[in-house]
């Protein structure tokens, strides 16, 4: 693309970095977590300083990425962390595909090594977390050392291939997996209709929303653990995401009821042709043959497979249940990459230490 210039700055104005991203994002293929839906929602909720990385070719934009840097005290330096900002509360929001955002005539292995140039007189390292599986290909091979820190796969549904083969959802599924909601349905069926409703507006949503992180709290409360909704900070980006995409169809809340009963809430975002489920809440109860979130999925998949939708992609994470009702798609990643250097050689050598120590244990 010839001479592109980067460079990295603070963040000052707003307005001008929404404008520049839009323009790059209408001819990046980012999706929906690199879309200044996602990242404009994060900016306006953040409490922190943010560096841009840019990449320009003349007075065009073709690369962008923000950081967020922390001291993470003692060897560890100065981190700065990809569309995240290092602390828990903030980052429970749970960013996927992230990456650069990027013209397409601009490569990964072309932008990352001007990154780690403009990065070397700033931070020790760089936590790029979250990372769609190119982009974190480029990564394992640039310049500076990478480190695996989590690898967890994908799993989709084909929808575009089941309904060009005249297919059932549920016939090219396990006999087993059939069995287990076929008689599912059967007994939620013999409390009323099982019906599968989606939220008509942002109202409604943001009504959804509050049902079903009400439920999602309560199921990670009786687990001893916390949920995707347990801070202040993810809650009020939820609720600005869903105010903000839902007039422009690019949030969806869905609620499964049987009879009069609310089994299960599922929040979707809508990334072209391809839906993304994110989070949900499920009716738990003392009866295991009862499983929400199998039948929940299921009427949700055909839903989307009878509206045109081309793939239902149930995101990171190995859960059985995804598995059961997907297949295995392309991984998300997470690197932490460091700056070469005495520091970099003596955080490595005290973790041989440690492994050794360990194996030894």
């Amino acid at each position: 693309m010839g001479d592109i210039s980067f460079s990295c700055h603070r963040l000052t104005d707003l307005d001008g970095l929404a404008a520049d991203w839009r323009d790059l994002e209408s001819r990046a293929d980012g999706g929906f977590f690199l879309s200044w839906d996602w990242i404009g929602c994060w900016l306006a909720c953040l409490d922190a300083e943010v560096t841009v990385f840019e990449g320009r070719k003349g007075e065009m934009i073709v690369c962008l990425g923000l950081f967020c840097a922390k001291n993470e005290g003692g060897l560890g330096g100065e981190a700065a962390y990809l569309h995240q900002t290092g602390e828990s509360e903030a980052d429970r929001i749970a960013i996927e595909y992230n990456g650069l955002l990027l013209d397409p005539a601009v490569t990964a292995a072309r932008a990352l090594p001007a990154l780690y140039a403009e990065a070397a007189n700033r931070w020790d390292a760089i936590f790029l977390r979250g990372l769609a599986q190119d982009f974190a290909e480029s990564v394992a091979a640039g310049t500076w050392p990478a480190r695996l820190r989590a690898k967890a796969p994908t799993v989709q549904v084909d929808l575009a291939a089941l309904r060009s083969n005249d297919g059932s959802y549920l016939e090219q599924r396990s006999a087993n997996t059939r069995g287990q909601i076929r008689r599912a349905i059967r007994q939620y069926e013999a409390r009323g209709d099982l019906r599968l409703e989606v939220a008509e507006n942002a109202a409604e949503a943001l009504s959804f929303f509050d049902a079903m992180s009400d439920m999602h709290q309560r199921t990670w409360h009786d687990r001893d653990g916390e949920g995707a909704f347990s801070s202040a900070f993810s809650v009020a980006f939820h609720r600005r995401l869903i105010e903000t995409c839902y007039p422009k169809g690019r949030v969806e809340l869905l609620r499964l009821s049987a009879g009069e009963t609310v089994i299960a809430y599922l929040y979707n975002f809508i990334d072209g042709k391809t839906v993304r489920y994110y989070s949900s809440g499920f009716l738990y109860e003392a009866d295991n043959r009862l499983k929400p979130g199998m039948v929940a999925h299921t009427l949700c998949i055909e839903h989307y497979l009878a509206t045109g939708m081309d793939r239902y992609d149930f995101m990171a994470g190995e859960a059985r249940y995804k598995t059961s009702l997907g297949e295995v798609g392309p991984d998300i990643l997470s690197y932490l990459v460091e700056r070469p250097g005495a520091r970099q050689s003596i955080k490595g050598a005290l973790r041989w230490v440690r492994d050794q120590v360990e194996r030894k244990g």
